[in-house]
């Protein structure tokens, strides 16, 4: 290990020099003068820049159900690491703290050199909670695209129906193609129990094994950044013409969506013209007609909404990859961006028209219908369905933001977005 961190070290400076050249288009990554900064912050040595590190994703809802065992296992595993490795394994636990998104940033930007896994504790709640799918998705993406997945180690610590590898949630089926710890029988176990020690044991050398095989990628990575120089070297035009191929269907699936929302006002404003001529006795019957004119909109709705999140988090991966490939190297990189910079430049400028209809007054569907769900099961149940539709809209959103981000777009453009949704 000592020799593999003395090889990062010296890969390291070489980065930096890369990275000094001039960038267009987007901001550089960390220089030197940001990393001296961060390291005088943090009081870093070269022993504690290269420590492994851990993220602990979970809904705070299932620590608190379980009596805090959940937060308590990373502890464990924190401390089961250090007694077989010798080093720490400091696991960041609370997401609200600001060094979890200080410490989150800064790995990301210096593209995970240092270990740093990231161990979702998978339950149905975790799945339902906004948070941990955006931080499920943001490390997945920054570490495929660096061949580092394997520092995804997600542990289903209670049953969840649906975990299957064609769920048509992507982030259900990615927890069901990983090679997930299943703790559901564990978590049953009184943590001073052999069984327990036992798999609490594996656990932790299953991290170990991990952070030694994917020292070799990392140091490849390095040597990528520090030694090719060309596009073509890095196989970026490839990488393009695959992200581009999907692209029409990303930009289609957007714009099937604010088709939809056009005929749900379109079938809501036919609602109230006639319930305010018909009589009272007669608006219940009016209200059955506007469900049974709403329905199939919103069905299709929350079909294109998974199609957008879905395409969105397949093609995540690659599109970071390319940015960080191409970004900043030649004329023909901002070439190569084109296509991938006009498509989300479409997308955001759709979102944004979205929200500025939706603030002058548009209608709110969920709302809507939840308030008429008393009245009828029909109406419970578009409630559920437009609640789906929002999550998967506001899924492949927030990756496209993040696009938006990466490749330099005008950060007016993106802020107005982010303020709309305020």
């Amino acid at each position: 290990m000592l020799a593999v961190m003395l090889i990062r070290i010296v890969l390291r400076c070489c980065v930096a020099a890369a990275r000094r050249r001039p960038t267009t288009g987007r901001p550089s990554a960390i220089g030197p003068v940001d990393a001296a900064r961060i390291a005088v912050r943090y009081s870093w040595t070269v022993e504690s820049t290269t420590a492994p590190l851990g993220f602990w994703s979970y809904a705070h809802a299932d620590n608190a159900a379980s009596h805090g065992d959940v937060v308590a296992l990373a502890n464990r595993l924190s401390a089961e690491f250090d007694l077989l490795t010798g080093r720490q394994l400091h696991i960041f636990i609370d997401r609200s703290h600001i060094d979890w998104g200080e410490v989150w940033r800064e790995r990301v930007a210096t593209g995970l050199m240092a270990t740093t896994f990231f161990i979702p504790v998978i339950t149905p709640r975790y799945f339902a909670r906004e948070e941990c799918r955006r931080e499920f998705r943001d490390f997945l993406a920054h570490a495929k695209s660096l061949g580092l997945e394997e520092f995804l180690l997600p542990i289903l610590y209670v049953p969840v129906t649906g975990l299957v590898e064609d769920s048509n949630d992507e982030l259900v089926a990615i927890v069901a193609r990983t090679q997930f710890v299943d703790w559901t029988k564990m978590r049953l176990l009184d943590v001073e129990s052999p069984g327990y020690r036992r798999e609490l044991n594996s656990l932790a050398v299953r991290l170990a094994q991990i952070e030694e095989k994917l020292s070799e990628v990392q140091i490849s990575n390095e040597v990528e950044i520090a030694q090719l120089t060309s596009i073509e070297d890095r196989g970026v035009i490839e990488l393009a013409e695959a992200v581009n191929e999907h692209l029409p269907k990303w930009t289609e699936a957007v714009l099937r969506n604010q088709t939809s929302d056009s005929l749900e006002s379109a079938a809501f404003n036919t609602y109230q013209q006639q319930r305010k001529r018909l009589p009272r006795t007669a608006a219940f019957a009016a209200l059955m007609r506007y469900a049974d004119a709403v329905e199939p909109i919103v069905e299709n709705s929350v079909s294109d909404a998974k199609e957008y999140s879905a395409l969105s988090i397949a093609i995540d991966s690659d599109v970071m990859r390319l940015i960080r490939l191409a970004s900043g190297e030649s004329e023909l990189a901002d070439v190569t961006l084109a296509p991938l910079r006009s498509a989300v430049q479409e997308v955001i400028s759709v979102l944004i028209e979205d929200e500025r209809r939706s603030r002058e007054g548009g209608l709110q569907q969920l709302t809507f219908f939840r308030n008429h769900a008393h009245l009828s099961r029909r109406f419970a149940n578009l409630a559920r369905t437009r609640e789906q539709y929002e999550r998967y809209a506001r899924e492949g959103n927030q990756v496209a933001v993040r696009w938006a981000r990466e490749l330099g777009i005008p950060t007016e453009q993106i802020e107005e977005y982010v303020r709309l949704q305020g």
